[in-house]
């Protein structure tokens, strides 16, 4: 029961920051960008060879406008190798659990 609740506080968090950034981008306030780290080569692309949209990536969830553009592949190789900063404990334990299923789903 405390997983859910877990997971049901984490996803309001989430959808705050989500949301947030959502607005933002429909207010003007805040302009999508291209991948950070399109200069690779490795962005991620769909079945037509375009580039897929870049992910608003919070380097620190407190601040939900704060925010770095990266593509699905970029963003995913960034949390394989970084911890962003939480509210809580708990919740990077429920992101790594997050990220492990998006990698199940993918494949």
């Amino acid at each position: 029961m405390a997983a859910l609740e877990a997971e049901d506080v984490r996803r309001a968090k989430y959808g705050t920051r989500a949301g947030a950034v959502a607005r933002a981008i429909a207010d003007g306030a805040l302009v999508r960008g291209e991948c950070e780290m399109a200069g690779d080569g490795n962005c991620s692309t769909d079945r037509n060879g375009d580039t897929l949209p870049a992910h608003a990536h919070h380097d620190d969830y407190n601040k939900p406008l704060d925010v770095r553009w990266l593509c699905p592949a970029h963003h995913n190789q960034w949390h394989d190798t970084h911890t962003p900063k939480y509210m809580s404990g708990w919740e990077r334990r429920v992101d790594e659990i997050r990220t492990k299923y998006d990698r199940l789903r993918m494949r």
